[in-house]
């Protein structure tokens, strides 16, 4: 069995991800808890995964597996180091 490929993302893979994102808290109980509703949620979570994956976009610290099966999304060293909690945006 071969290892699945892992890419990093670039702009034209941005809705893809926040699908991805979109699909991996749809049954995430505090998720739907805050939007019980399927429309409510889908018209939120779409805000919400680009303000999650938003500066890991800026830092090109997004990567996904082949097919978008699994995402990261992580900030760079730099950003998380010279940034205080109050101060990231």
């Amino acid at each position: 069995m071969s290892q699945p490929e892992i890419k990093q993302a670039s702009s034209k893979d941005i809705p893809n991800i926040i699908d991805t994102v979109a699909l991996a808290f749809a049954a995430n109980p505090l998720v739907r808890w805050k939007y019980p509703d399927p429309n409510q949620y889908l018209s939120h979570i779409h805000k919400m995964a680009i303000l999650f994956a938003g500066k890991a976009f800026d830092h090109g610290t997004v990567h996904y597996v082949e097919g978008y099966r699994g995402l990261h999304c992580g900030c760079h060293p730099t950003y998380i180091l010279t940034k205080t909690p109050s101060s990231r945006t």
